[in-house]
Formats: structure tokens, sequence, C-alpha cells
């Protein structure tokens, strides 16, 4: 039967396949189907196939050529689904190396697949469920006030009336000049506008001797009264993107602190610009009585500006007060006879502004603590995990100018990146915890001296340097690495300002000295107490506050981070006053000239 067999040299050396050595085998149609039917039933490789086809063509031949009949053979062959089972495991035995560990590789991926496609269908299933409403935490003491004591309806009704979202232009007609003053060009039509404000003035004025602001924070834009918005935007307002039907799509938004809207600031600042221009106007005309009353109406506004505890409330407060500093600084500057008459008042209510300078993180403590209970699940017990709606939540904060609708293409990718979210990020306990850490460390930081914050190292950047050896997950705690540095540039903004305050104290503690003694002191220990409580100091060292006569006139000055005395020299053009210089003094009065030599 040897004519039954083809040639039996390696099937690979011939190029052939198992359906062509069938073919050129001398068999009955019967086993010729059998081994078809059983070859491909083994799915396997070409080459492996033809080897299979041989040896089954080399059993089934001798079986003819033992007198068998090709139906008995067929008959007694067995189960194909078996026998093929059987030759498929024998074969893949001999398989190279590279292969088994290839197959090993890709079951150990499909593996991995399965885990994770299930981890996500699992947190899919968890949802945030926020339980504290911060917004009415914080509405809670204005709402406790009484509405007699509420400034609201007062500023409304003024800015409703002087149009305050396009009022003070004539102020500010070259915003690199900056606010234009007596004897500068553009000053009569400023003179004459002011006058106009008179009204609006005297409503400003009434505003800020109420105790509380009177605005009830809301989240998203429509849900502002109407005749708010006009008040502070105009008829024709155009709603925020981010906040716009908000309220009605995204439960996670529509009472997330992120959602407050604070248009009240920017006619705060308007009006902080009159009031601070009016100054100007009274000094010309010799109101002291009116140029007092502007100040302490700035610090008023200052006061209502920073009553909601978010730090740009609080930039927006140390803004107008800093503002009102610098006025009184360059009235005192260009004629220390204006301010004669209420030098003392001045200094009173300069006195009660301190307070005003103190950095208070606890808004931006539960803005964070506000997005976390949004963004993880909670399991009862503290903790909980990144959410398919928290990723949306996050990228709605990070992207203002879209509105994410829930159901869309997008949710996909976030399903298939939420596992590997969760496992780079913290969880809910862990940042919940580091967050209280973060939080005492920047109160501590916040509570020190400018100074000392230049010669020790911070607790707030030793902790999150603490967070950096997980440097395999960057993101670990994202959250509040986005905190810190903003809190470390506010701290110092904040001490710089009140600085600049206090330096402006000792400036009218001279000029009280000099209006009483006839000539300055010879050093600043003369005016405490009777002028100041203590001795001034320096900022950006400690020590006692620099002073010295030049021209007959009073100069203030700190040595500034090198700690060098320079004699009162600002030489440092890079940084813009009154930031601490890097080099030279640091002048804080009067404010040097910045086109000086």
């Amino acid at each position: 039967m040897s004519e039954v067999i083809p040639n039996q040299d390696n099937p690979s050396r011939d190029n052939r396949d198992a359906k062509s050595v069938l073919a050129a085998a001398n068999l009955p149609l019967p086993v010729r189907d059998l081994i078809d039917k059983l070859i491909r039933k083994t799915r396997l490789w070409k080459r492996e196939k033809a080897e299979v086809a041989l040896e089954l063509i080399a059993h089934f031949a001798d079986g003819l050529e033992a007198g068998q009949s090709a139906d008995e053979l067929v008959a007694h062959f067995g189960d194909l689904k078996t026998t093929a089972r059987l030759i498929r495991r024998g074969k893949k035995r001999n398989r190279p190396l590279w292969w088994r560990a290839q197959r090993r590789l890709l079951q150990l991926f499909t593996a991995i697949v399965l885990v994770y496609i299930g981890l996500a269908a699992l947190l899919v299933m968890r949802h945030p469920n926020p339980t504290i409403d911060y917004i009415a935490e914080f509405n809670r003491p204005m709402l406790s006030t009484p509405v007699a004591d509420r400034a609201w309806p007062i500023y409304r009704a003024a800015w409703t009336k002087a149009h305050i979202w396009d009022n003070g232009a004539v102020l500010w007609p070259d915003k690199e000049r900056g606010m234009v003053r007596p004897g500068e060009p553009g000053w009569p039509a400023a003179a004459v506008f002011l006058r106009e404000q008179a009204p609006l003035l005297a409503s400003l004025r009434e505003a800020v001797a109420k105790p509380s602001l009177g605005w009830e924070l809301k989240a998203g834009w429509e849900a502002i009264p109407a005749e708010d918005r006009a008040a502070m935007q105009g008829p024709s307002t155009t709603p925020n993107p981010l906040s716009a039907g908000q309220s009605a799509d995204d439960p996670l938004l529509s009472r997330a602190l992120v959602s407050v809207m604070l248009p009240f600031l920017n006619p705060m600042r308007h009006s902080a610009n009159l009031l601070a221009a009016d100054m100007w106007l009274a000094a010309s005309e010799h109101e002291s009585d009116r140029l007092l009353a502007d100040y302490r109406a700035m610090v008023g506004l200052a006061n209502h500006a920073g009553q909601c505890p978010l730090l740009v409330n609080q930039f927006v407060r140390l803004g107008i007060i800093a503002l009102a500093d610098q006025t009184i600084m360059a009235l005192n500057v260009s004629d220390p006879t204006l301010l004669a008459s209420h030098r003392v008042d001045l200094l009173h209510a300069m006195t009660s502004a301190e307070q005003l300078f103190r950095l208070d993180i606890s808004g931006e403590k539960a803005f964070y603590m506000d997005m976390i209970q949004r963004v993880y699940s909670d399991d009862g017990h503290g903790d909980g995990t990144l959410t398919l709606d928290g990723l949306r939540f996050w990228e709605q904060m990070s992207d203002t100018h879209r509105i994410r609708p829930i159901n869309t293409p997008e949710t996909a990718l976030r399903i298939l990146i939420l596992p590997a979210a969760t496992t780079l990020t913290a969880s809910r306990k862990d940042l919940t915890e580091q967050l209280n850490r973060f939080y005492v460390a920047a109160q501590e930081d916040a509570a020190r001296p400018m100074w000392m914050k230049g010669k020790t190292p911070s607790k707030v950047d030793a902790l999150v340097n603490s967070w950096k050896p997980a440097s395999l997950r960057p993101d670990y705690y994202l959250l509040l690495s986005i905190l810190a540095p903003s809190l470390n540039r506010a701290s110092t903004t904040f001490g710089q300002a009140r600085a600049v305050h206090e330096a402006s104290m000792v400036a009218l503690s001279l000029e009280a000295y000099h209006d009483k003694a006839g000539q300055y002191p010879t050093d600043l220990s003369e005016l405490v107490p009777h002028y100041l409580p203590t001795a001034p100091l320096d900022y950006s060292t400690g020590t006692p506050l620099r002073y010295k006569l030049v021209n007959g006139k009073p100069l203030l000055y700190g040595l500034g981070k090198d700690g060098i005395d320079d004699g009162g020299v600002w030489a440092d053009k890079k940084n813009h006053w009154p930031n601490v210089p890097a080099t030279g003094d640091w002048v804080v009065y009067p404010p040097p000239d910045p086109d000086a030599n």
C-alpha cells in the first residue's frame, strides 16, 4: 500500500498544506472525508495540519493494508471532536518556546482586560452623594442678619440708577498710566463726572455702614434674580457659559461651590475706583471731611467684599483696601497739609482696617471639601472612590467654556479611564486626611510673620514635598497640588499689602508729629506710644523699619530679600512695587517712581 502514502518529507520543505497532501494520497473517499473533517477541527497551524494529515494517511494506509475496509476504519476511529482535541494538545506541546511565552502573555493580558472591564463596571455603579450644602453654610450668617442691617438693597438701587456696569472709563483713560489725577490731562472731565456721581457716592457711604453685605450666594447665573443681574451688568446680561442651564441638567453642579456666582465683585471694584478718585477731588476742593468719609467707605466696601471667605473675595477685599492706602500715600506725598485736619481720624480708620489683612483660608478648604464630596463616592465610613459622575464634574470645572451633556460619546471614554484614574489618585479618605493636614499647615504658614517665610521652610511646601515619593502617580494629590501655590502667593501678597498699610500709618504719624513739634522725629521710636502702639517693623527682615529724611521729607524702607541696607534705594526694576525686591531696598513710603533712574 506504499502507493497510498505521498511524499513524507517535512511538509514545510515542499510547502504543501494538508489539503494538497490529502489530495495526493490514494485513499478511499470516506477516509479522506474523515481526515479532512478531523484536520479542520484541530485548528492547528498550516504546517501542523500537513504533518497530522501525513500521520493519519499512514495510519489508515496501515489499516487498509491489514485488510480492513474503509467503512470499518471510519466506524472504529472514534469521536472526531475528542481526537482533534488530543491531537491539538499534543502538537501545541511541541511548539517553540517563543510561542508559548507569547500565549501566556496574551492570556495574562486578556485576564487583566477582563478584570479592568469588571472594575470599570463596578465603579460605574458608584455615584457621589453630597451631604453638606456648603452654599447654605456660607449663607447662614447673612440670613441670620436682620433685613435692615443688609446693604445689598442700597447697592442694588444705587448701581442700577448710576449704570455702574459702564461707569468710570473716564477715570482710567490709560490703563497703563492708572487713574487720572488732578493736574493731569483728562482731570477736568473726570472732576465733572465725579460731581455727577455724588448720589452714587452718598449711597455707597450709606451702604458700607451696614454690618452685612446681604448678598445670598446662589449656584448658577439663572438663579440670581433678574433685578440683581441688571443692577450689576445692565439690562442685556449674558449668562455665564458654565452656569447656563446647569441647575436643571446637572445635580452635582447645581449646589456646588464652584458654581457660585460672585457678580457683585466687579461693580465693587468700580465703586472703589470712584471713591478713590473722589478722595483726590475732595482734596483738591479742600473738603477733608469728604476725603475721610471716602476712605472709611472704602474700608467698609472692602469688608463687604470679603465677607464670603472664598479666596477671590479676599483678593478683591485686599485690592480695595490697598487702593485706599495707596491713595492716602499719594495724597500725603503731594501735599501733607491736605490731611492735616483729619490725620488722627484717618489713623483710627486705618487701625480698624487691620483685620482686612488677615488671610482666611477656611473658604478654600470648604471649596475643596465640596469638590471631594462631588467627585468621590461615599461608603458611609469616610472613604470612597473616584466616580464616573465625578470625572465628568471635574471636566466640567476644567472647561468653563463648554457645557458637557450627561450622555455623550465621551462617556465611554470616561468609563474606560475610570479604573486607571482611580488607581492614580488618592482615595476619598486619604485625600480628606491630607486636606485636613494641609489646612493646618496653611493656617500655621499664614500666621507666620512675612519675614519668617523667607527664612524658614514653609510647612505647606514640606507637606507637598512629602507627597513626591509617589512620583509614579504624579496626580495622586492633584486637588491639593493645585491649591498649594495659590495659597503661598496669597500669603505673600497679603503680607506685602499689610506692610504698605502700616507704612501709610507711619507716614501719617510722622506728619502728625511734625504738626505738633514743627519737625520730624530723629527716630521712629519717638512715635510710640502717642501716635503708634508699637515701633514699626520691616516686614522683609523682621528688624525695625528704616527711616531717614531725604530733602526734608520722610523715607521709609526695609532691607529687602538681600538684607543689605542700600540707603533706601529701589534698585530692582524687575519687580513691581510693592513686591519685595530681590536686590536693593524695599521702599514702602513714598512709593518709588518706576521711571526714576
